[in-house]
């Protein structure tokens, strides 16, 4: 069963057009008074298109529901939209119209939609971490292949900076990235470091992520100390190590899942949160979230198609993920930004698990990865953006 619209059908919703008066032609999104949204920009018939559609007996016949047709390779997808030029939080409906001129209903909720290029006219990531890295080799990008002949660190010169998660890997090498940019650093961790000693960073010791009043206490400090936070880098981050799986042998491991979640979700919002209440933040500060590619729900289709797996892994960083968004929708009056990075594919003992895997993929040592990550935190994102620092490009939700 089909849904006829065109000049000369019957009207397919009157209820829907009785509350929301105004509703406008295939689409048009409007919003629940029924005035045009001005900050949704999606693909509309054009009027030409109208036009063609004047006889009624040319009505278009369209699904009853939604139908979508799971692609079979990334970036090939049903239906042709543009995206939305400004991030919109309005539920809307709307119709859209292929190059064929045949018409096609989707479901667009929060700017969540189906593209054609993946890349989204060159402002996203692509999900195939082998084809990013081939890609960026044809393509000679250096922004991706040598973050270091285009790096500039030199507004870290004077800047107070919090990291978390300081003592190894990439939290060490932002420090040492950080400390010969000009800056001074403090860092969270649990325990002492000689290595972050001899840099000369501000250790406040005693703080696992995981614990509320040590963190308290540790941005009462801050203030105490007499510090004032232009950047803050929530780098403190855990993966387990074993794969979660349900079949064929139960693998699933809910304590490890939750341990996860409190310290890669709950985590950097706990930090954050207590900094903000403790007043250690400039007006001005940014908040950076280091989170992962894995957070990425519609990448899933792709990074693990047909598999699944890391349950924990995946489902912390998709909370994460959420709780920087909202964070940093009550802070934007502050003038305070959150902004999440995916610092790339890192050789660390974090990733060692996937080590067959480095080269193909393109990991890279801590220290580049550390250049990556303060290269886009220097670009100074949008509050709520979610960037991949391989490319710099942003990553779908």
């Amino acid at each position: 069963m089909g849904i006829a619209v065109g000049p000369g059908a019957e009207d397919p919703f009157p209820m829907l057009r009785k509350r929301r008066p105004g509703l406008g032609r295939p689409g048009e999104t409007r919003l629940s008074d029924g005035a045009p949204d001005p900050e949704a920009l999606e693909t509309r018939p054009s009027d030409a298109a109208h036009a063609a559609a004047a006889d009624p007996t040319q009505a278009q016949v369209l699904p009853s529901r939604p139908q979508h047709t799971r692609p079979s390779i990334p970036g090939q997808f049903v239906g042709q939209r543009r995206h939305a030029a400004r991030h919109s939080a309005k539920l809307c409906w709307t119709w859209s119209i292929d190059t064929n001129n045949n018409a096609q209903g989707a479901m667009q909720c929060f700017g969540l939609d189906l593209y054609k290029d993946e890349t989204r006219g060159g402002t996203f990531s692509i999900a195939d971490q082998v084809a990013r890295f081939s890609k960026a080799i044809s393509d000679g990008n250096e922004r991706y292949l040598d973050v270091a002949s285009v790096y500039d660190g030199s507004y870290l010169k004077d800047k107070t900076v919090l990291i978390t998660g300081g003592n190894r890997g990439l939290g060490l090498a932002l420090c040492k990235r950080c400390v010969e940019d000009g800056a001074t650093v403090l860092v969270f961790g649990r325990k002492q470091s000689d290595e972050l000693k001899e840099l000369g960073c501000i250790q406040m010791t005693g703080v696992d992520v995981t614990n509320t009043s040590a963190v308290k206490n540790a941005c009462r400090k801050v203030v105490e100390q007499g510090y004032q936070l232009d950047i803050v880098i929530n780098n403190a981050g855990y993966f387990y190590g074993p794969r979660e799986a349900v079949t064929p042998t139960d693998t699933m491991n809910y304590d490890e899942e939750l341990k996860q979640i409190d310290i890669c979700a709950i985590g950097p919002l706990r930090v954050s949160a207590c900094l903000r209440q403790a007043n250690a933040l400039k007006n001005d500060a940014q908040i950076i979230i280091i989170t992962s590619q894995a957070g990425s729900l519609q990448w899933r289709f792709t990074q693990n198609k047909n598999v699944g797996g890391d349950y924990g892994h995946h489902m912390s960083r998709a909370a994460c993920n959420m709780g920087a968004v909202l964070l940093g929708e009550e802070l934007r009056a502050d003038g305070v930004s959150v902004v999440l990075l995916h610092p790339g594919f890192c050789r660390t003992e974090m990733t060692r698990k996937y080590e067959s895997i480095w080269d193909a993929e393109g990991a890279v040592d801590a220290p580049v990865g550390a250049m990556r990550v303060l290269f886009e935190v220097g670009r100074k994102h949008e509050s709520g953006s979610y960037i991949n620092c391989e490319d710099g490009l942003r990553i779908p939700w």
